[in-house]
């Protein structure tokens, strides 16, 4: 039986790689994945410093769900690589921010079972908002707001998760203050013509 897991628990998580991902060497075969992820978003801007691949650990960390359950759906989906970009607004004192990530799984089937594991992680929390992303094909929807990991202040964040082919896509968009999810479904809609 899965444990509820509050928001607070996993959310200074996912802000931490956020504002500081640690960037780690990936295998070969998913070297261009950076070319897979969009390089702009109107009204921010891409912070390169914090940006870049992720491997098995950081890509764990990347999405809003408990690290170790997503590390291991990752290992389930032969997981091999990853790449985020992180684009600020207000700069990283301000908190608001965008998250956009891809991850290369084993095979098309593989990255649709770890988008369901995923939603049924974002299920099991009951502090998470389920939505459907209108325009977004395979996808999910979800809406959390907690602490950030300093504990200074609240962040309210909106995400569109999404598998194209053997690739999931992850955005996650957060703000000092309640934003409409438009804006999460808006750059997931610009990653999915682009991916």
């Amino acid at each position: 039986m899965r444990r509820a897991i509050p928001a607070r628990r996993w959310l200074p998580a996912l802000l931490a790689v956020a504002v500081s991902v640690p960037l780690a060497a990936c295998d070969d075969s998913v070297s261009d994945l950076g070319n897979q992820v969009i390089a702009t978003i109107a009204g921010y801007t891409m912070s390169a410093a914090d940006s870049g691949p992720l491997d098995r650990g950081t890509a764990s960390q990347s999405l809003p769900t408990q690290a170790a359950q997503t590390a291991s759906a990752l290992d389930a989906a032969g997981f091999r690589g990853g790449y985020s970009r992180i684009f600020l607004r207000g700069g990283a004192a301000a908190g608001d921010y965008v998250l956009v990530s891809v991850y290369a799984m084993a095979s098309a089937e593989s990255s649709t079972r770890f988008l369901a594991s995923e939603r049924g992680a974002l299920q099991s929390t009951g502090t998470v908002v389920l939505f459907s992303a209108t325009g977004v094909a395979d996808s999910v929807g979800f809406t959390l707001t907690g602490p950030t990991q300093r504990g200074d202040r609240q962040v309210f964040c909106d995400g569109v998760a999404f598998a194209k082919g053997a690739r999931v896509y992850a955005v996650t968009t957060c703000s000092a203050t309640p934003e409409d999810s438009r804006l999460a479904v808006d750059v997931a809609q610009q990653q999915a013509r682009a991916g």
